[in-house]
């Protein structure tokens, strides 16, 4: 999507960053993806922790993730905690990730990534 908008990316004028973006984008084109549809996240939402990383796939030609946030939980509902352009600071959404979706007109589903606690092995 960068290399194909380039115009709408300042940092991309330069052809030595444009060139490496190009590449980037090749690479993950490549990869297999997978997201959870929209109509399954309700099932699925007691497998998705405080602080996973969400990512909010499209249907936009060309973007696999149009936002990011993190799962949250209030009062036993799962929340995003993200920072939305329109606002301009850090909020937690009112709604559900479920409820907050259904608003989301070019939204398909989410993407979830996990940080793992890192594996210190022992050098003796």
């Amino acid at each position: 999507f960068m290399s194909t908008h380039r115009d709408s990316y300042k940092q991309l004028s330069n052809d030595k960053f444009f060139d490496a973006i190009k590449r980037t984008e090749e690479d993950l084109t490549c990869r297999k993806h997978f997201y959870l549809p929209k109509e399954h996240i309700q099932s699925a939402r007691e497998q998705i922790l405080d602080g996973d990383i969400i990512g909010i796939t499209t249907t936009i030609e060309g973007l696999d993730i149009t936002h990011t946030g993190m799962a949250y939980r209030s009062q036993g509902y799962l929340r995003f905690l993200h920072a939305p352009l329109s606002v301009g600071n850090i909020q937690i959404t009112k709604r559900t990730l479920v409820d907050y979706l259904a608003t989301q007109e070019k939204s398909t589903g989410i993407m979830v990534a996990r940080a793992l606690e890192p594996r210190v092995q022992s050098l003796f």
